[in-house]
């Protein structure tokens, strides 16, 4: 199913809002069956299931859910710059 962007920048700022590091929304797309939502600080992988109550109703998703996805949230290695 498409989704519209929105739904993917408030399950960012919601998960945002509970650990800062996650950073905000920057793109997305669909592998494997999940979406990988890129942030300015990682990415971040999310089945279908957890798309649809989202978009459907978000009042769904418990905290015991948008906690396990912030613990799947994988950050970015930031590479200096060495001269």
């Amino acid at each position: 199913m498409n989704y519209p962007v929105f739904i993917f920048h408030e399950l960012t700022y919601r998960l945002s809002q509970i650990s800062p590091n996650i950073g905000t929304y920057d793109s997305f797309f669909f592998r494997d069956d999940a979406f990988v939502i890129h942030t300015t600080n990682g990415e971040l992988t999310v089945d279908g299931e957890t798309i649809a109550k989202q978009y459907q109703n978000p009042r769904l998703l418990s905290r015991a859910d948008l906690d396990l996805l912030v613990q799947n949230f994988h950050a970015a290695v930031k590479k200096s710059l060495s001269l």
